[in-house]
């Protein structure tokens, strides 16, 4: 259960990171600054406990595994957070939230095409996993496209529309339609560098175990990977953050969603495979609709409540799922060792038959 309620507590994460972000950019912080301020934080934070506590274990550091964290970090770092962010500018928080939750489905089919995970219908925990995926993309897209009437009504203490993540919508009208394309194409690339960055993960972590300095390594190069982009597109300026929610922003998610979120990442991946990891994205929209009632003060609507119970329960079947694929995996891993014991037994056994008959 500790890998469990490690993604949960990532995904809260996530969802007070998101709403806290949505109030920064809309108080004029740079995405482009953000990003990079948020992996400085981060790297500044996780190289220092990296070096000290896995530096008896930690082997030799590689020109190809040193190029494969480089990837990683421009893939599930440095792409996805700034394609993410520049594609909202450009589109709607409803379109890119209804994207992003594409990424358990873009992260199975991906796994399956490289047999990192098995997708047999013919089992009862192959249609789990498949229609568990499912029922979490349907779920979440549900949510954010779905309004439906209002079961509760909070009117103390209302805020501003344009503070609120996935419940504002932009006017088609204000929207030209090259730049709605562009940013679709932004979105949909955020998707698809996470999905690969958690693919990616499992061939990494073979030829360098070591999570803690891998997740370290990989904020570092995306420190410097986002201070490059952010000094290309910004002007020096922008680099000034505000004392308020800006900084509150920054040095939050380069603690909590970056130094500690990727790290949690790195170690599910490796204990439970990429799609286990994946399966738990859709739960930060269902985290959302719950904590902005409560925090933001904004109504409930029937939508998210069908959404929710659509995501809880498809995670559920891919958790189910997995859980029964490791419980084949370990019958299999059984049946060989006995199979082996049984063989050397028997050997042994004609081994000392043959020399009983010497003698």
């Amino acid at each position: 259960m500790k890998v469990h309620l490690a993604m949960i507590f990532l995904q809260t994460s996530y969802a007070a990171m998101y709403l806290l972000t949505r109030m920064a950019l809309n108080k004029g912080m740079s995405h482009y600054i953000y990003v990079a301020y948020r992996q400085i934080i981060a790297s500044f934070l996780l190289s220092p406990f990296a070096y000290f506590a896995e530096r008896n274990e930690r082997p030799p550091l590689r020109k190809k595994t040193l190029a494969q964290i480089f990837v990683l970090g421009l893939l599930g770092i440095t792409f996805n957070q700034n394609f993410y962010n520049a594609g909202l500018s450009y589109t709607s928080t409803t379109f890119a939230s209804t994207i992003v939750n594409l990424i358990p489905a873009i992260t199975f089919l991906m796994a399956v095409c490289m047999r990192l995970e098995t997708a047999d219908l013919k089992t009862g925990r192959g249609i789990a996993k498949v229609f568990g995926t499912s029922f979490c993309v349907g779920g979440a897209m549900c949510m954010t496209l779905v309004k439906g009437p209002a079961l509760t009504s909070i009117k103390l203490h209302q805020v501003p529309s344009n503070t609120i993540l996935f419940l504002d919508y932009f006017k088609s009208s204000d929207i030209r339609a090259s730049n709605w394309i562009l940013g679709a194409f932004f979105v949909f690339a955020s998707a698809l560098s996470w999905s690969s960055w958690m693919i990616f993960q499992v061939f990494v972590i073979k030829d360098y175990p070591c999570r803690l300095s891998l997740t370290a390594l990989m904020c570092n190069m995306a420190a410097i990977q986002s201070t490059v982009i952010a000094f290309l597109f910004e002007k020096p300026s922008a680099w000034m953050v505000q004392w308020d929610v800006q900084l509150l922003t920054c040095v939050y998610s380069g603690i909590v969603p970056s130094a500690i979120g990727y790290f949690i990442q790195v170690w599910s991946v490796k204990e439970k495979g990429p799609v286990f990891a994946a399966a738990f994205s859709p739960l930060t929209t269902v985290l959302v609709a719950i904590i902005e009632p409560l925090v933001l003060h904004v109504n409930v609507h029937l939508g998210s409540l069908l959404g929710m119970v659509l995501v809880i329960g498809g995670l559920y079947g891919v958790l189910w799922g997995k859980s029964r694929d490791e419980k084949a995996r370990e019958r299999t891993i059984g049946q060989v060792r006995d199979e082996l014991e049984a063989q050397e037994a028997g050997i042994t056994e004609a081994l000392l038959e043959k020399e009983a008959g010497k003698q």
